[in-house]
């Protein structure tokens, strides 16, 4: 059964991006999972666990089609209003049994998805159904390994929503799960929950002392 973890924080969900930290980790974040992803302007792209829309927009503004894959409806409803002049197709489904048909779509992204969902490999294998022959998915999670994820995890402890409910994964876990080496597993965001700017030097100060990178990318061709 589907439990909305999401709900709670909905209204407010965005309101970090809006944040100069938050803004510039989404830089870096959107940068990597576009450089792997590389979407071209006419393919159909499902953004699975679209949340509020932000990543599917983007994908939209460059001339995708995308389908918006989210099963919390607060979280669709903002991203339904936020999208409404975009190529965007908003579907009320589950990561884990997607409510499109088998070789649908030219690629998958699936952006902090496996933390909350309970069959990791289910979402993957999903991902690969609906994906044509030479499409690829991508997955984009969050370091169990970083200082952010053990910022989340005292967050959980303190059961502020969502992070309860996360499992983190590291470069391992998403090389088993995609069946690739780990060293294929791209990251960024070194820099420390408690970063002042200039964010640019906090971050190669982070990779100068050795901070895993907080967020983790990883692509798969299917065949």
């Amino acid at each position: 059964m589907f439990e909305d973890y999401f709900a709670p924080i909905a209204s407010k969900y965005d309101q970090w991006y809006q944040e100069p930290l938050g803004n510039y980790i989404d830089q870096l974040e959107t940068s990597l999972v576009m450089a792997l992803l590389a979407p071209q302007a006419g393919e159909t792209i499902a953004d699975v666990g679209a949340g509020t829309g932000r990543f599917a927009a983007q994908l939209a503004r460059i001339g995708v089609n995308v389908v918006a894959i989210e099963p919390s409806g607060p979280m669709r409803d903002i991203g339904v209003r936020t999208t409404r002049d975009l190529s965007v197709r908003w579907i009320n489904s589950t990561a884990e049994h997607m409510a499109l048909a088998d070789n649908s779509v030219d690629a998958a992204v699936a952006i902090t998805v496996l933390e909350f969902v309970s069959y990791p490999e289910i979402v993957i294998s999903e991902m690969k159904r609906i994906v044509r022959p030479h499409g690829r998915i991508v997955l984009g999670v969050l370091n169990a390994l970083s200082p952010w994820a053990a910022l989340y995890r005292y967050l959980g402890d303190l059961d502020i929503p969502p992070w309860p409910h996360a499992k983190f994964k590291s470069r391992e876990d998403i090389g088993r799960l995609l069946g690739i080496e780990s060293e294929e597993v791209k990251g960024c965001v070194h820099l420390a929950p408690d970063a002042r700017p200039p964010f640019d030097e906090a971050d190669k100060a982070g990779v100068r002392a050795g901070n895993q990178p907080a967020f983790l990318v990883a692509k798969k061709e299917v065949t």
